[in-house]
């Protein structure tokens, strides 16, 4: 590999890890983290590698777990707005497994297998489960939850001095309706 696996948990998005891309390549990359307790929801983020580089990002990542580390199950395929682009960052946004697993692999399937990241990071997710009839309401919840992040990111993508309250009300304004509030 070029760059250690350490920097993909050094805070630094300056520094990067590359799986091997020469040499005797092995037909499949992941990035596995082994856990100390089992979960079963959780999100992810991941920064691209900088300074700028044209290829080599993951165009598709298979999440799979496992709890003896040995076979694993795919749990969720992404393929869709990974960043294609140095220095973006990536939310996956809250995956939900059928069960909690110890072991998560990342595995990049797309036609380039080996790639590159300069920060990852694994969140727990919660998630409620109740009657059928209380589901409109953890819906609204698992909403609003996305909606505050939407928020988040808003003031962070205006931190220019362009944000305004108004600015601001009017960006909720059209979540709010978006929601049906």
């Amino acid at each position: 590999s070029e760059g250690p696996i350490e920097d993909l948990i050094d805070g630094d998005v300056n520094t990067f890890f590359h799986s091997c891309w020469k040499g005797p390549v092995e037909s499949v990359h992941w990035l596995q983290v082994d856990l100390e307790t089992s979960i079963q929801n959780f999100s992810f983020t991941y920064y691209t590698r900088s300074p700028n580089i044209a290829n080599d990002f993951p165009d598709a990542i298979e999440v799979q777990g496992s709890n003896d580390g040995d076979t694993f199950e795919t749990i969720a395929v992404l393929d869709n707005d990974l960043p294609q682009q140095s220095n973006k960052r990536y939310d996956s946004g809250n995956i939900y497994a059928d069960k909690a697993y110890k072991h998560l692999r990342f595995v990049i399937t797309a036609e380039r297998t080996y790639f590159h990241m300069s920060e990852f990071v694994l969140n727990e997710a919660a998630y409620v489960t109740v009657d059928e009839a209380y589901q409109p309401y953890i819906e609204y919840l698992n909403d609003l939850v996305d909606v505050t992040v939407a928020a988040r990111e808003f003031w962070e993508a205006n931190m220019d001095g362009t944000a305004t309250v108004d600015k601001y009300n009017s960006y909720t304004e059209q979540i709010d309706e978006a929601m049906n509030f």
